[in-house]
């Protein structure tokens, strides 16, 4: 849920990319009741990474902003 927070702080455009990440757990959670579980771990993975690459963006983005709006 931190990306979601920082996606507000954010410029516009991210957003997009957590909807993706939830979507993705929707569909873990499908696999996981199909007991399709090597699929669901692939598929968390994925997601995890993602949110992580996410995280790491939007945390730059967002200490570039404050620096340029101090200046």
């Amino acid at each position: 849920m931190q990306n979601k927070e920082l996606a507000t702080q954010a410029p516009k455009g991210k957003e997009g990319d957590t909807s993706l990440i939830e979507a993705s757990l929707i569909d873990v959670a499908g696999f996981v009741s199909q007991d399709q579980l090597i699929a669901a771990l692939d598929k968390v993975k994925a997601a995890k990474e993602k949110a992580l690459e996410i995280n790491t963006e939007l945390n730059e983005v967002i200490a570039k902003y404050a620096r340029n709006k101090r200046k």
